[in-house]
């Protein structure tokens, strides 16, 4: 997430990007004994706070930065999560 007022929003993970790291950790969990976390697509189990407390900024300057990122990720978010692979958000199972 960009956060703070000089955050560089380019260096944000393309959709391509995140759609990888969605599936890669996702199979890391059937596969190894620790449960892996990524910060971007598991917000079901993840809470935030600001780490950046040399600039900080107000929400609406943070919300306002987000929204061309989030409007690109938007299709494959909705790919992804139309085939709901299980979470407790929802209470399917694989």
């Amino acid at each position: 997430m960009p956060v703070g007022n000089a955050a560089a929003t380019e260096r944000l993970p393309t959709p391509e990007q995140r759609e990888e790291v969605y599936r890669r950790i996702r199979e890391f969990r059937k596969t190894k004994a620790i449960f892996s976390m990524d910060f971007q697509n598991d917000a079901e189990y993840v809470g935030a706070v600001s780490t950046d407390y040399q600039s900080q900024e107000s929400v609406n300057h943070l919300c306002d930065k987000t929204v061309p990122y989030a409007e690109a990720w938007r299709s494959t978010a909705d790919s992804l999560w139309n085939i709901c692979g299980g979470c407790i958000a929802c209470g399917k199972k694989e």
